[in-house]
């Protein structure tokens, strides 16, 4: 991660990284406590003690921002090159950093696993501690693979496995069970409107802002899941915090497309076809693949074209890197900042 971003800030985006991490911090406390008041003592499903950690965990899930998740949307939006996908990409850095060094904090400290700490705790001191370069390229790619294609869907699997609709709309409380999921979703998107406003951005452009940076990532399913393990949050607390982050993530697309409308600037790059193509013109394409996997695939579609010396087929291949969630992707920051000159 490259620390100079987040210390060379301008007072905008400062503003908005730094609204994120208080106004959550002030407010979702007090949505917690009306949580509890609400959905009061129900047998078949009892609320967790109210305790410190409680309260903590609730916080940090909600103040946490998705960086990678973030670039990921920016980019499917075609944002990630644009002033606003600038200042929402540094704010979620901002966000996810403030987020790791907390959780990190929280962990040793409020769980008492083996030697003081949680497993995620050594797996990210493990990452910082391996030094840049190729051999974390080689690691990154050996393991993407097994992650990915199995423990990642695991993982979900037991989140999945964990959440209990009928904990919350069984009950007859259940609007204002809606009702405080709504104020969690809109904790972020107020702030962003409140900041960007005063700087004095267009209420189209704050919202999407805000939307943008209400997306949540792998952290606050982690956190939510230590938190159930622990017995820190029962079934109840873990089915609104799952249903915001659900809520909050889903609605950003749609949500960003029907309010920003950033396509409608590359509908003039329609998808071409080759039906009218003449026999004898040389077909060039580009295939462009990810990993390994890929490549049988791609060969099985270029072998359909039936390339003959009358209408041959010139084809070029790209190995394409997702720079999603990696420290290249940060370059997007500072397109278009003048060079520095140095002697």
């Amino acid at each position: 991660m490259n620390l100079n971003t987040i210390l060379k800030l301008n007072k905008k985006v400062a503003s908005i990284a730094i609204a994120g991490v208080v106004f959550p911090i002030l407010i979702a406390p007090c949505l917690y406590a009306l949580f509890r008041k609400v959905y009061g003592h129900i047998m078949m499903f009892p609320l967790e003690e109210s305790t410190s950690n409680a309260y903590i965990l609730w916080t940090l899930i909600l103040t946490v921002t998705g960086f990678p998740v973030v670039a990921h949307t920016l980019s499917e939006l075609k944002l990630l090159y644009t002033s606003l996908g600038k200042e929402a990409l540094t704010s979620a850095m901002i966000g996810d950093t403030y987020g790791w060094i907390l959780f990190t904090l929280f962990v040793p400290f409020s769980i008492n696993d083996f030697f003081g700490s949680h497993a995620i705790v050594g797996a990210f001191v493990f990452g910082l501690i391996l030094p840049h370069g190729k051999f974390v390229e080689l690691v990154m790619s050996i393991s993407d693979d097994c992650v990915s294609g199995f423990l990642v869907p695991l993982f979900f699997t037991g989140t999945g496995m964990r959440f209990m609709l009928i904990a919350i709309f069984s009950q007859e409380i259940w609007p204002f069970t809606v009702l405080i999921i709504l104020l969690l979703c809109a904790l972020k998107i107020l702030r962003t409107l409140f900041i960007t406003f005063f700087f004095g951005m267009r209420i189209r452009d704050g919202l999407t802002l805000g939307l943008i940076l209400n997306n949540k990532g792998a952290m606050t399913l982690i956190m939510l899941n230590i938190a159930w393990d622990k017995m820190i949050f029962y079934v109840p607390t873990y089915v609104v915090i799952t249903c915001t982050v659900l809520l909050m993530t889903i609605v950003v697309s749609p949500m960003i497309n029907a309010i920003y409308k950033p396509r409608q600037r590359f509908e003039q790059n329609k998808l071409k076809t080759i039906q009218k193509l003449r026999v004898d013109v040389e077909l060039r394409f580009i295939a462009c693949v990810h990993n390994t996997r890929q490549a049988a695939s791609m060969i099985s579609i270029i072998e359909c074209f039936n390339a003959t010396r009358v209408s041959p087929v010139h084809g070029f291949a790209f190995y394409l890197v997702e720079l999603t969630g990696r420290v290249v992707a940060l370059v997007a920051a500072h397109i278009g900042k003048p060079m520095e000159n140095k002697t």
